[in-house]
Order: C-alpha cells, then structure tokens, then sequence
C-alpha cells in the first residue's frame, strides 16, 4: 500500500515537472519572438546603423584561426525580416505561430543552428514600402541598418552598384509569363451570321464588285454582241447582255466560259480574268484570317514578353518590384498594370484587368495551388523565361569598415550546404504541402487545353452563310425554270420563226440571172441573213432563255438546224458550179464579183 502511494507521487511530481517545464519552455520561446525595439532604425533615414563590427573575426579567418562556417559561433546577428507572403507575421510584426515562422525565416533559423548564431533576440519586421518607395529603397536602406535583410532579394546592376549582396538564393526568381487560359467548356461561343462569309471584304468593297461586274458586262455587248456576225436581232439585246455577265460572273469564281472573236473583246476577257484571279487571292486569304485565325485570338501563342508588347497587350506586375525595373528598363512601350504583390497580379489577371501577367517562378507556383487564387484551373505559364534569377538574403558589401562582408560569406557557405543536401527543396516540398488547398492535377498542367482540332477547323457556325445563301440562289433558279416553261407553253402557238429563219436563196439560174442587174445584189443580203440566224441560235444557247424550253423543243431545233445545214452546203456547191459555167460562157466578171466575194 505504501510502495503504491509513493508510485503516486512520483507520479504526479513527473507530471508536474513536464507541465512546468512545457511552460516556461512557451514562455521562453514567447519572449524570444518579441521583437528588439531597442534596434528600430527610422525606415529610410542613413545616419544610423545597428550593424556590428565583424572585422576581428574577418582577421581570425584570415590568419586560419577559425573555420568560416563557425566563426559567429556564440553571436549573435541584427536582422531585418520584411514582412510578406514567406514571412508568418501578423499586422503588428509579432509571428502568428512560435512554431511556424514561415518558409523564409525558417531557412535562416536553419542557417542560425548550423552556424551556432542567434538571431531571435535581435530582429525587427519591417513592413512593405509606403507610396513613394519602392523595393530598392527598401533594400539599400535595410542593409545599411542591420547585419542582414531577410526577405527574397532579387539581384540587378542598380542594387549592386549601390552596396546590395544578395546571399545564394533560395527562391527561383526567374521571370516567367502567366497566361488566363481559355478552356473548351468556357470557351465564348460563334455567333451565326448569314453574311459571314462576305466578313473579309467591306461593303463598299462588295457594291465596287457588282458595279464592276456590270460595266464588264455593258462593255463586252459593246464590243462583242454589236460588231460583225454577233449583232443580235431586235428584241434580244437583253438576253445578250445578260449573258455577258453571266460570263463576268464565271470568271469571278475562277472559270472562263467566253472566247472573244473581236481583238477589243480579247483584251476585255483578259482584263476581268487577271481582275478575278487578283480578288479570288484576296477573298481566300481575308476568309481565313477573319474565320479561322480570329477564332483562336483568345489562345495566340505568345513566346516572349516581347510578343506581348509588340502586340499592345498589357502586364499586370508588382508594382516597384524588380521585375517591373527590368521589364521597363527593356521596353519603354510595355503597358504595365501595376498591383500590389503577384497573387494580385494573378486576381487581377482572372478578373481581366490585364491580358498577361509577370513574375518570379516560385511565386507563381505557390500561387497556382490555392483555391482563392486559381480555383478556376485557368492560369497557366507559357513561353520563354524572361530572365532567370534566384533571389535571397541580402547583406552590405562593407570589406573594411564594419566587415559585413564575412557575414556574406558564412550565409553563402550554409547555403550552399542546404542545396547540395536538398534541404531547400524538401522545404519547398513541404510549403507547398502545407498551402495547397487544389487537388486536380490538371490545375498544374501548363498545356493548352483548347484541341488543336478547334484552333485549326471551321464549324458551319462559320460557314453556314455560304451554304444558305448557295441554297437560296438554287432555289430561285428552280423557281424561274418553272416560270419559264409555264410561260413558253402560254406563248407556245405565238412565236414567230420568220424574222430569224430564212428557209429559200436565191440560188436558181434565173435568180443569178438577175444579179447581174446594177445595183442589186441578191447574195449578200441571203448570206448575212443566214450568219444572223447562227449569231441568234449561239446566243441563245448561252443564256437558255429563247426558245430552246423543252427537250422536244430542242430536239427539232436541233433536226432543222442540221436540214438547213445540209441545204446550205448543198446550194453552195450548185452556186459554184453555176459560177463557174458563168465564167466558161463570158459573162464579164464585174457583174458578179462582189456576190461571189460575200458567199
């Protein structure tokens, strides 16, 4: 019974020390994360400085009397922490968590405990510059206030000319592209349009056609359908002309259906020929650069931030960081938008208050794994890198008056040590574990996610105009085909032959009897008559709007035609025969020579 109460008691005295010993290891810890007021330094002002000498212990490794990794064993350093995304403190500076100081402070807590330095005791936070300031000014400022900066400082030629060294670097600062990617199912949708086919040309490109088309038309009646064997019979000056300019309008689409007899007319097709190929060229490439590049705009490739500002584009970057000074000191066109820090960029990106936006790698993927972020899976990093940078602590080069420089080199060397061992990976690996709040895989996937299939094709929302407006004409044709023919029937017993037809020539011997009468002339009027009669037949089977309106129509035509033409040739060999018996028996040649010259 006693061995068990003193059980107890040792019990509760174990108990009681591990509680005692938890808080004052709280308390402790508590008080080491307050921050040292005795260090602040007026933001912005240079006649104060809280760095230490270091110049003895730069001697000792000079001379080989200690190693450079352990120099600031048993020291301490006077730091500026920047406030910010890597840095887990609240408003008033103080850190949320004892146990979590952030990705940034964390790392140099490690290089602290490698080296065997303190830092806890001796910090302040330093919030981000006021309106006026920019990065730099903070920077030049912290490093000349106190032994280190910690914050992610990226290195550039006006920082380093003014006394900055920024220590190896543990975050990517490379400069990338992000890009608001578009996807298949919230892609904009077409918007049908009977006329889209007539986009690549203005309207007053179009009216030029159809005039030009017409007064082709005018000019070949002119020059062809009124000179020699083509001049048309009264009443079928339309027909003609209508004929012409379905020609023209062959020719537009590519195809040439006339062959001129006249040399004007030659002239004329070729001009409208090298006028159709001209404007066929132009309408092909206007259609596809209106239909097919137009509707993948939204998702144009661009490579480098030189696309984007030869493109008018704008930027969204933080504003007075280091990215904003290199993209403006390379393009003074560049049309920035400038935001507080990249995660507003990246909001200000999807709500499309600009069209891209630039900025350090490892900030955007640490940003791309949040749901307030990217909850959307849309932001994506295209192209090239525009500069590749690692950014991290920054010191002042001071080689001789306070030796700040050694502190470099100690930070530098522990540095170097967590790279090698993939320490500074597997504390990325574990930030982002512990931030991550997306788990589609596809949210990190920087490929395109509209299909070529769709970059590349038209659908019938583009081309369906074309299609109808194919269909209407076939259906009007349709309908004056049935017109036609109702009306040819109507007017079947009305038409009259005879002023197109001559069926008898004067070929009898009494008929060349009486053209050796002066000033008649019997031939000639048969003859032209019968090449009046072939002009009428060919125009009308170019238009197929005479008589010719029904197959049996045309097969009697064509019989007759054929009967005519055997008479013809018939009557021509009896006149030469004729004509020949004439000269054998005398008959003076005069009497008959421009007859026989008009046959």
């Amino acid at each position: 019974m006693r061995n068990a109460q003193s059980n107890h008691t040792v019990s509760s005295v174990i108990f009681l020390l591990l509680c005692c010993c938890n808080y004052f290891h709280r308390h402790c810890e508590a008080v080491q994360l307050e921050q040292n007021l005795d260090l602040y330094v007026e933001p912005y002002t240079f006649d104060v400085t809280k760095r230490q000498n270091f110049c003895g212990l730069q001697a000792k490794v000079d001379a080989d009397e200690v190693d450079l990794r352990t120099v600031l064993s048993g020291k301490y350093l006077n730091i500026a922490i920047m406030s910010g995304k890597y840095e887990n403190t609240d408003s008033n500076g103080n850190f949320v968590d004892s146990t979590d100081l952030g990705l940034c402070v964390k790392i140099f807590d490690e290089i602290a405990t490698r080296g065997n330095f303190t830092w806890k005791e001796s910090y302040i936070v330093q919030d981000e510059p006021p309106e006026g300031k920019d990065w730099t000014d903070l920077l030049l400022w912290s490093i000349e206030a106190y032994d280190v900066s910690v914050d992610w400082w990226i290195p550039n030629s006006n920082r380093i000319a003014n006394g900055a060294t920024i220590i190896k670097g543990w975050l990517d600062a490379s400069t990338i592209i992000v890009s608001r990617v578009t996807s298949s199912s919230d892609e904009t949708e077409s918007e049908f349009s009977f006329f889209n086919w007539g986009t690549p040309f203005t309207s007053s490109v179009w009216i030029a056609i159809v005039g030009t088309l017409l007064i082709t038309a005018l000019v070949s009646l002119f020059v062809e359908g009124l000179s020699g064997i083509y001049a048309p019979v009264q009443g079928n000056i339309f027909s003609v002309f209508v004929s012409y300019l379905h020609h023209c309008l062959l020719v537009v689409s590519g195809h040439i259906d006339h062959i001129p007899l006249t040399h004007a007319g030659q002239i004329l097709s070729f001009s409208i020929a090298f006028f159709a190929m001209l404007l066929l060229a132009a309408y092909t490439a206007n259609l596809a650069s209106f239909l097919v590049i137009e509707k993948a705009a939204a998702n144009t490739l661009v490579d480098t931030v030189n696309d984007i500002v030869k493109s008018g584009k704008s930027i969204c970057v933080e504003g007075g960081a280091a990215t904003q000074k290199a993209i403006q000191n390379t393009y003074d066109s560049a049309i920035l938008v400038k935001k507080g820090d990249d995660e507003e960029s990246l909001l200000a990106l999807g709500k499309g208050e600009c069209d891209y936006a630039v900025m350090p790698l490892s900030n955007f993927e640490s940003s791309r794994i949040k749901k307030d972020i990217n909850g959307d899976c849309n932001l994506k990093r295209i192209g090239q890198t525009f500069q590749v940078e690692e950014a991290g602590f920054a010191t002042y080069s001071d080689a001789g008056v306070l030796c700040t420089s050694m502190v470099r080199d100690v930070l530098n060397v522990h540095m170097q040590d967590l790279h090698d061992e993939g320490w500074i990976e597997k504390a990325w690996n574990d930030y982002y574990e512990q931030i991550q709040d997306i788990d589609d895989p596809k949210c990190f996937d920087d490929s395109s996610s509209v299909t070529k299939e769709s970059e590349e094709t038209l659908d019938l929302i583009n081309v369906g105009g074309i299609f109808l407006f194919h269909g209407a004409l076939v259906c009007f044709a349709i309908l004056l085909f049935v017109g036609e023919k109702l009306l040819a029937r109507r007017n079947k017993n009305d038409v009259d032959e005879s002023d197109t037809r001559t069926d008898k020539l004067p070929i009898s011997v009494s008929d060349m009897r009486k053209s050796h009468v002066p000033g008649k002339n019997k031939l000639k009027p048969v003859v032209n008559a019968a090449m009046r009669e072939s002009a009428v037949l060919r125009m009308s089977g170019m238009n197929g709007t005479s008589r010719m309106n029904s197959f049996e129509e045309i097969s009697t035509e064509v019989s007759q035609m054929r009967e005519d033409l055997d008479n013809v040739t018939q009557k021509v060999d009896h006149l030469t025969y004729l004509l020949t018996q004439a000269l054998q028996n005398g008959i003076p040649k005069d009497s008959f020579q421009d007859d026989y010259v008009s046959a």
